[in-house]
């Protein structure tokens, strides 16, 4: 992971929504990586990005600055996103893009690359409904890799709809490395980081 971007002249503070004194990045997801990035030696060493849950592809361009290949998983793509995802295509060539669902995208991925260590941003999700679980359970079962760095958005979601429960998903982290250390940041909706 590049650890160096300077984005104190970026254009994107303009629109960023929270308060900037509190962020080095205009984007919560990488602001937290480069706040542990001090905790977590590896992570210079991490050159490969799975995010679930693309969206407008905002966090996917600033994951395309600071990784080599990315890997971003949507499961509904509207005209305003395929947009939005050729514009950033332009930019950035290192992005891999797929449609679906972001447990059975994961398995198809990491198949592919049983062997890579990986940061994950897991947010394929909504307040009821999260493929929180299987995409765990994949990450287990089809890398052989077990010292990736996962973060997971809107925690505050957990034991709601289908989400697991903290302990359920604390123990789901801990199945693919018993030895992570799982925190909530309590940056935004919880975010939580396994390293």
């Amino acid at each position: 992971m590049k650890l160096d971007i300077d984005y104190s002249n970026d254009a994107r503070w303009e629109v960023f929504d929270r308060d900037r004194s509190e962020f080095t990045v205009p984007n919560i997801f990488i602001d937290v990586l480069m706040r542990y990035a001090g905790k977590i030696k590896r992570l210079k060493n991490i050159n490969h990005a799975i995010e679930t849950g693309t969206f407008m592809g905002k966090t996917t361009s600033f994951l395309a600055a600071h990784f080599n290949v990315v890997h971003t998983v949507e499961l509904v793509v509207t005209e305003e996103k395929k947009e939005s995802y050729n514009n950033i295509r332009k930019q950035f060539p290192n992005i891999e893009w797929y449609k679906g669902s972001s447990d059975l995208a994961l398995v198809d991925i990491l198949k592919a690359n049983p062997d890579t260590t990986f940061f994950f941003l897991l947010d394929a999700h909504d307040c009821q409904l999260s493929p929180l679980k299987d995409e765990l359970v994949n990450i287990k079962t089809h890398s052989n890799k077990k010292d990736h760095v996962i973060i997971i958005d809107d925690c505050v979601d957990l034991g709601s709809g289908n989400w697991p429960t903290e302990q359920e998903m604390r123990d789901l982290l801990l199945d693919i490395n018993p030895k992570y250390t799982v925190e909530n940041t309590g940056i935004g909706r919880d975010i939580y980081i396994a390293y």
